[in-house]
């Protein structure tokens, strides 16, 4: 069942089964990249590549992954209960 927390319930697998095809052309996007070049802010109003690609892991965890799967571990409330 998925909730009515969702903005449209129709969507839902379909955004469960696009997320694996974002995140390998996210990944294949960022390949050419050095670990180093990763963690550097190319300029004073961008993030760098892996606050990108961990913000984009982030959004699908919280607004779609919790809103279906309600057993799924949110690691950020476990990191912070510790």
């Amino acid at each position: 069942m998925i909730p009515t927390t969702l903005a449209s319930h129709a969507q839902t697998p379909a955004l469960l089964a696009r997320y694996p095809a974002v995140r390998q052309r996210s990944m294949d996007l960022a390949a050419p990249l050095s670990e180093a070049d990763c963690q550097l802010q190319s300029m004073p109003d961008t993030s760098p590549t892996k606050w990108h690609l961990a913000h984009i892991t982030w959004f699908f965890e919280t607004f779609v992954l919790e809103q279906v799967e309600h057993h799924f571990p949110n690691v950020y409330a476990t990191a912070a209960a510790a």
